[in-house]
């Protein structure tokens, strides 16, 4: 992914050349990336970024040379904040946001970021006092992975170019490994080696002396003495808010698209973004095109106008993208479909836009269960059993893990999940719930899968604008539930989008409303007859995954492939039961069961292994990566 890296070492005057340009080597996916490295005393930084309209190429000096940044992302505020530096007595020329971010940075210190409206990460490093000062937005969208090691700090925003230095240690952190197979992803700011971390979200770092000093800016400050106001007030304000926000992160943008689903979030922005681009390009995949996520899609496209591009691949081009995708996302994630969106948008637009966060923002995790729970505890099991369900359905790692292994692994993922609350401030379930969500799934899983997009063009996210999380903060968790107002606004100021129904549905937005008993009757029946009859109805069900090939895949042509990576490479390594993983893949083959999402990681996982630690040295997969 595009952002800053850099070595400093207080134990050399000149930190290591020949690393950092083996670091920007690395990170160099394509022949049009751009980027850059520059020396200083104790320091080498640099950045690398594809070849953006906008793209920083540069680092930026104050007058004097003793304040060097290097940048990547993007300020969406800039022109309020040039005219706040312009009445500040500012006569510097300002160009792109790297100047911005650097005269804030003089002038308010640290406290620029409780300014700034943006996706960003920056490093400034202070030849005078020998520190390096790290900020990074509210959410932490552009990620930084760092290591220190006697004084010495290294960083970079993929975790493979901190694996360039021999002296990091190739050795797997268990609690991240129980993470990964309890929950789908790693929690909090551990990685898979050992030796690495990565930034927190709305967070500060200043290095100096080999210390290294971290405090959290901004933390979801709920607002839980909600006003007396109308739910048509909470949805008008809503709607001013989002329309804003797209306004702000369209702005002079060339070539705009957007990465359209058949569901609610990326309707809503679609809706916004028909009514201020033109022309506007929209996106979608799945396999068949009959299925809802296309067809409603296209109908969402043709009421707003769009240059609509429907994608689809071969299976030849599914299991092509492995290592690929491996390579590029480091293990955590393996989603072919995701990287022939993003190769398919990077061929048409400049600035690519997309719904992720408005399920999380909106209230769609809350249900009664929820607003029910009377303690802390109460929410931690239901958000516990919510995510463990995904990977382990049995609840029982003892069986997946080897017996060696095991003993690494009791019991961390548990540790680790009750150490992610530790910072939430919030009393009210829905709050806790939000927060949680947003901090954790959102940016250590969710937005990991949809960032392929970011590696060929800008990548933006409406939801997150920070006045949009500003509104969600403040509004009463009963105007979330159901989301009853983020729907409202769709239903009020975009009709035509509210009449098409919703994947898996039969009727509009607008009529679902009255259904919700029917819905919640219909999927208890449901899930009573699968669990009571799987073997009898699964002759008659239709193809268990639309979306993506990977379930029917891994079950045909892809099954000694599958085999392969999970069997073979367990043999090698021992991390898990071999009889457990027969067993589980034969069952899986033959649809007695589906574990597709455990399958999926064991893939990656082991497709992490392969590329990463078994290797001497550290090179991309053959053929063209992007």
């Amino acid at each position: 992914m595009p952002g800053v890296f850099g070595i400093i070492d207080f134990n050399k005057p000149v930190a290591d050349c020949h690393l950092a340009n083996r670091m920007r080597g690395i990170l160099r996916h394509d022949r049009s990336y751009k980027d850059y490295v520059v020396s200083t005393d104790h320091c080498m930084l640099g950045a690398s970024t594809p070849p953006y309209f906008n793209a920083i190429l540069e680092p930026v000096q104050n007058p004097g040379k003793t304040l060097t940044l290097a940048m990547e992302g993007e300020i969406f505020n800039s022109a309020e904040l040039r005219r706040e530096l312009q009445g500040s007595g500012c006569a510097h020329q300002l160009g792109n946001d790297a100047e911005l971010v650097l005269r804030l940075f003089e002038l308010y210190g640290e406290g620029f970021a409780d300014k700034v409206n943006g996706f960003f990460v920056a490093a400034i490093w202070d030849s005078l006092d020998h520190s390096a000062t790290f900020v990074n937005d509210r959410l932490g969208m552009h990620y930084l992975y760092y290591s220190l090691r006697n004084d010495r700090m290294i960083f970079a925003p993929e975790m493979k170019a901190l694996l360039c230095d021999p002296t990091i240690r190739k050795e797997m952190n268990p609690a991240a490994v129980a993470d990964f197979f309890s929950f789908g992803f790693v929690m909090g700011d551990k990685c898979f080696i050992g030796d690495i971390k990565l930034m927190p979200p709305g967070s500060i770092m200043r290095y100096q002396g080999g210390k290294l000093l971290l405090h959290t800016y901004w933390n979801f400050p709920f607002k839980e003495d909600y006003p007396k106001r109308s739910t048509k007030e909470y949805i008008e304000e809503l709607h001013q808010v989002l329309e804003r926000a797209v306004e702000r992160q369209t702005g002079q943008t060339p070539r705009c698209g957007l990465a359209l689903s058949g569901g609610l979030d990326s309707r809503l922005i679609a809706g916004y973004m028909g009514k201020r681009v033109s022309p506007l390009s929209t996106f979608t995949f799945g396999d068949p095109p009959e299925i809802d996520e296309v067809r409603f899609a296209e109908r969402v496209a043709r009421i707003i106008g769009s240059r609509h591009h429907h994608i689809t691949y071969s299976l030849d081009d599914f299991a092509g993208a492995f290592p690929k995708t491996a390579w590029l996302m480091e293990g955590l994630i393996n989603t072919s479909e995701y990287y022939y969106l993003a190769r398919e948008i990077g061929k048409h637009v400049d600035v690519a836009f997309c719904g992720h966060g408005g399920d999380t923002l909106s209230g769609r995790n809350i249900d009664k269960a929820v607003l029910k729970a009377g303690t802390r505890e109460a929410i931690k099991q239901i958000i516990f059993r919510k995510y463990i369900r995904r990977v382990l359905p049995a609840n029982n790692p003892q069986d997946l893990f080897s017996h060696r292994y095991y003993r690494l692994v009791k019991g961390r993922a548990q540790e680790d999940f009750d150490l992610t609350f530790s910072g939430i401030q919030a009393e009210i379930p829905a709050n806790v719930v939000l927060h949680h969500d947003m901090k954790v799934a959102t940016w250590r899983q969710f937005t990991r899968v949809l960032d392929l997009p970011r590696l060929y063009v800008r990548y933006r996210y409406p939801f997150f604008d920070y006045d949009v999380l500003d509104f969600f903060l403040g509004l009463p968790p009963r105007m979330r539930f159901h989301e009853i107002v983020y729907r409202g606004v769709l239903i009020d100021k975009f009709g035509g989008l509210a009449d098409i129904p919703l994947p898996n549905r039969r009727v509009s937005i607008r009529t679902e409303r009255h259904l919700r008993f029917y819905y919640a009757l219909r999927n208890r029946v449901g899930y009573f007859l699968l669990g009571k009859f799987h073997k009898t109805l699964r002759q008659f069900a239709p193809p268990e995954c639309a979306i993506s090939y990977n379930v029917e895949a891994y079950r045909g042509p892809l099954k000694g492939l599958v085999s392969s990576l999970v069997l073979d490479g367990n043999r090698k390594r021992g991390y898990f039961d071999q009889q457990y993983l027969e067993r589980t893949l034969a069952d899986y083959v033959n649809g007695a069961s589906n574990e597709s999402f455990l399958m999926h990681k064991l893939i990656t996982f082991e497709l992490f292994h392969r590329l990463f630690l078994d290797v001497d040295e550290l090179a991309p997969p053959a053929g063209q990566l992007l």
